[in-house]
This record gives C-alpha cells, structure tokens and sequence, in this order.
C-alpha cells in the first residue's frame, strides 16, 4: 500500500475552494469590517492629540519630545496607508456637505460656519470612510 505524500512545508498551501462552506465569506467581511473601524478610531484618536499638541503649544506649554515623536511617527504611518482626518472648521457649511451635524449652535446672522469638530471625517485614498461630526452656526460678523 502506497502512503500518501505529504505536503512540503516550504510550499504555499492549495485550498481545494469546492469544498468550503459558502459562509466562509462572512467571517473574512466581519474582520474587514473591524479592520476598518479600528483605522478610522486611530485615526481619529492621532487627530485628537495632535489638537492637544498644538493647544499646548499655543499657550506656551511644554510637550515632551517622546510626545511630539511618537505622534509625528503615527501621523506618517497613517499616511503611509493613505488615512487622513479631516477637520472642515473654518469652512462655509452647504447642505451637500458629507458631515455629521453634532449641534446646530441658534441665532446669529450671516453664512452657517463649521464652528468646531467634535470628531474628524476619515479619508483613505480619497474615499471618505466616516464623516465628520462638527458644530455649526452662524457667522455673526454681517
């Protein structure tokens, strides 16, 4: 009786796809899925201490270099893979804006302002992954 030959370790395995089950899809869509979450948290999360560098920064406080370091080395990962946060205050709010309305702030007079962002769109390779949370309002100058 022949025995039969096992494979080479070295050698890239064959997966015979006729006999996977047909929901082996899912699991790989669940994880990409979290993948994709857990990106636009990072990313989030670098924006958000970053802010925090600069406030310190304007007020004339001290950031320690290990800080500075290690969020300019994020910033450059998330580059790397195309991931930007995107911060509209400052901009002039239109309807067809792709944000998320957090607070609209009332009165006031003149063009509807980005006011703050709560929370920074993500952006990976020009795809708006999640959109901005931000506060509008009026400008009050006429």
């Amino acid at each position: 009786m022949k025995r039969p030959e096992l494979p080479d370790p070295g050698e890239p395995r064959r997966v015979d796809r006729t006999t996977q089950p047909s929901n082996v899809s899912a699991p790989i869509s669940l994880a990409g899925e979290k993948i994709v979450s857990f990106l636009v948290q990072i990313t989030r999360e670098v924006w958000r201490l970053g802010s925090a560098v600069e406030r310190c920064r304007t007020r004339g406080e001290p950031v320690s270099d290990e800080i500075a370091a290690t969020l300019e080395r994020l910033q450059e990962e998330l580059q790397s893979l195309g991931l930007e946060a995107s911060d509209p205050v400052g901009q002039t709010y239109d309807p067809g804006m792709r944000v998320e309305i957090a607070h609209l702030e009332p009165g006031g007079s003149g063009d509807l302002l980005v006011k703050r962002t709560v929370l920074p769109g993500v952006i990976w390779k020009g795809t708006l992954l999640k959109p901005a949370s931000v506060v509008v309002g009026r400008n009050d100058a006429p």
